[in-house]
């Protein structure tokens, strides 16, 4: 008989806004997901975190430097009052821009510091809105805030073992998010004694409006036992800054239904938090 491989299904943005939340906290009150990521600088945080906490998950740290606004003067100085988006981030990380890393420090700490006051216990997990967690500029502040405050998450990464296959090569949303940085931050991490998802996927263009119950098994077709899947279920809203809020209900409705246990059942996988 087969093993029953472990998946982490980890859904994103939880705090962002109260619809992508209350979305959140459906699922993971049916068991439908094992890890969630808060953004402590969403517009809905800290609502239904005494609620989500009472859920069966790995309750983690969504580091954003791209949604909103900063907690700290310092960083609102340097980004603008509100996050300028992704760019300025990916040029740094390119070398064609530089970004003052004692600034980057502030934000980090602060970010984890008032998950911690308002959740009651440091991360279980940190990844990173956009995957930012991972860029050349803010990987190794990050580490050196969190050995500092000394707590030992585990992290996500982006790194997958099937990175140089021909469809990942196709594939040019995970091809770029190797190059922004997902097997260096996996190296780093591991040099430093720190634990990682085996494997990643569920990235994909969200202005393809597929049916999601027919993408979800291709996230694991190649997957490793100990891999996590990302995604971002909610219900609709209508929060202007949300560029994917179209994508939410769709993934909510799959997740939530009978199919998707039987697609993991068939693909021989189990929903596990992180161990």
């Amino acid at each position: 008989m087969m093993a029953v491989k472990k998946l982490i299904l980890c859904a994103d943005d939880f705090g962002q806004n109260a619809s992508i939340s209350e979305g959140i906290l459906e699922l993971a009150q049916l068991g439908r997901l094992s890890a969630v990521s808060c953004m402590v600088n969403g517009a809905d945080w800290p609502d239904d975190i005494e609620a989500l906490k009472q859920s069966n998950v790995d309750i983690g740290l969504h580091l954003n430097f791209t949604h909103g606004q900063a907690l700290t003067f310092a960083c609102q100085t340097m980004l603008g009052k509100q996050f300028p988006g992704l760019m300025p981030l990916v040029a740094s990380h390119l070398g064609l821009k530089k970004l003052d890393s004692s600034v980057i420090y502030q934000e980090i700490e602060a970010q984890i510091l008032k998950f911690k006051q308002e959740v009651g216990f440091y991360p279980h997990f940190i990844d990173g809105h956009q995957h930012v967690h991972q860029f050349s500029m803010i990987a190794p502040v990050l580490l050196d805030v969190v050995n500092q405050l000394g707590f030992k998450p585990w992290f996500r990464t982006t790194y997958t073992h099937d990175n140089f296959f021909w469809p990942k090569i196709l594939n040019w949303k995970s091809w770029s998010l190797f190059i922004l940085g997902g097997a260096t931050f996996a190296k780093r991490l591991h040099q430093q004694g720190f634990q990682t998802n085996t494997d990643f996927s569920g990235d994909y263009r969200f202005s393809q409006k597929k049916d999601f119950s027919k993408k979800f098994p291709t996230f694991l077709k190649h997957l490793k036992s100990g891999g996590l899947v990302m995604c971002h279920a909610g219900h609709l809203s209508q929060d202007e800054t949300d560029s994917i809020a179209h994508i939410r209900p769709l993934e909510f409705a799959y997740l939530s239904s009978p199919q998707f246990l039987q697609d993991l059942e068939q693909q021989g996988f189990e929903l596990s938090r992180f161990d």
